[in-house]
């Protein structure tokens, strides 16, 4: 019986810690998520659109257009998720249009 208890303690105490991990794992995502949004406190997100000219590539406009403290490599991935185009392409058509963000 005395067995049967510990092994219901220690169950417990598992379960805790545990809980304890899985609550830890989500606030330093909950913080990390606000340090971003916070960076650009006050200033508001726009949006243009640019005419694609010959010579652009999305790197390139990625690298003009990114703001200082976001990488060339995440501002390419949320052109391509804005203006629908395909995760694994980086076509694009001289004479269309490309739409960006900036903060102000």
């Amino acid at each position: 019986m005395n067995n049967r208890r510990n092994n219901s303690v220690k169950l417990l105490v598992e379960l805790l810690v545990v809980a304890i991990l899985v609550i830890g794992i989500f606030s330093m995502f909950a913080l990390k998520t606000n340090a971003t949004e916070n960076k650009h406190a006050g200033e508001a997100k726009c949006y243009t659109s640019i005419e694609i000219k010959n010579g652009d590539t999305l790197w390139s406009i990625a690298k003009n257009n990114k703001p200082k403290d976001v990488s060339t490599s995440d501002y390419l991935k949320e052109l391509k998720s804005m203006n629908g185009i395909p995760e694994a392409t980086d076509s694009i058509i001289a004479g269309t249009y490309l739409t960006i963000y900036y903060y102000r």
